[in-house]
């Protein structure tokens, strides 16, 4: 019954998940579609999704298809020799519309098209959700402390669990998400902290930049506090009464203040 009620938990996600590789594969397919039919080469199929064929309508010299395969796409030119391996028509003259007949920087264009058309709608993406969300990010200030793991660069520099973190280079970070880029920008400068109330100073060492790099880009450092964002109701933390927005102190009888703290008591 778990399993089952997982299952139809996951299955809006799988549909959402479906329906942007469609999105994506339909806009990529489309950069490849409008340049050949501007460049006057003949398109004898655009299908958003591979073989078997759900339905296809024909309009023009152009099959339009919808497969039942939906993780990806292809658009048909005449006289181009694709994933298909249609090797037929390149035993006859090229035709004025193959795509074999067409300039070399023609071609080059058509091939890229699918590609610059994903970075335009992701470009489109990212301007429409910044324009209704804005520009969101923690302030640095709002963060009075932070976990920091053992082992890793920012523990390596002296900063502590616990310590709020004042200035970095000799100014105050606007940001809690530029840490990382202020650390890198830090080379043998100075890192100042508050802690038990009181400053305490601290070298970056020179070759910080090396050791974040080692560390694939991570500081070591989380502002994250215990905070449950969403429980399923079937699984072990609703089960025990778990629920969205409670507020983790104590695992055990442990004191818990971040969330990283939280999974170590819990594993």
């Amino acid at each position: 019954m778990d399993f089952l009620n997982g299952l139809v938990d996951f299955l809006p996600y799988l549909g959402y998940l479906l329906l942007a590789i469609m999105i994506l594969v339909f806009v990529h397919e489309m950069g490849h579609f409008l340049f050949a039919k501007l460049f006057g080469m003949r398109v004898e199929r655009f299908s958003v999704g591979f073989p078997p064929k759900i339905v296809g309508k024909q309009i023009g010299e152009t099959e339009y298809v919808i497969g039942a395969t939906p993780l990806g796409g292809y658009v048909k030119i005449a006289g181009m020799v694709d994933e298909s391996m249609d090797t037929d028509a390149l035993h006859a003259e090229p035709q004025p519309w193959e795509f074999r007949a067409k300039p070399v920087w023609q071609r080059i264009v058509v091939i890229v098209a699918g590609v610059v058309f994903n970075m335009i709608l992701a470009f489109i993406i990212y301007t429409a959700l910044k324009a209704t969300y804005g520009d969101v990010y923690t302030p640095a200030q709002n963060v009075r402390s932070v976990y920091v793991a053992e082992g890793t660069p920012a523990y390596d520099v002296g900063l502590r669990t616990g310590d709020r973190i004042v200035s970095i280079g000799g100014r105050e970070p606007e940001r809690y998400e530029d840490l990382t880029e202020r650390f890198m920008l830090t080379d043998s400068l100075s890192v100042t902290v508050e802690r038990g109330g009181a400053p305490v100073t601290m070298a970056v060492p020179p070759d910080m930049i090396t050791r974040l790099n080692r560390s694939e880009g991570f500081l070591g450092i989380a502002p994250a506090p215990p905070i449950v964002g969403g429980v399923l109701d079937t699984l072990p933390a609703g089960r025990a009464g778990l629920r969205a927005g409670d507020h983790v102190t104590r695992i055990g009888g442990q004191e818990v203040q971040f969330w990283a703290e939280m999974l170590d008591a819990v594993q």
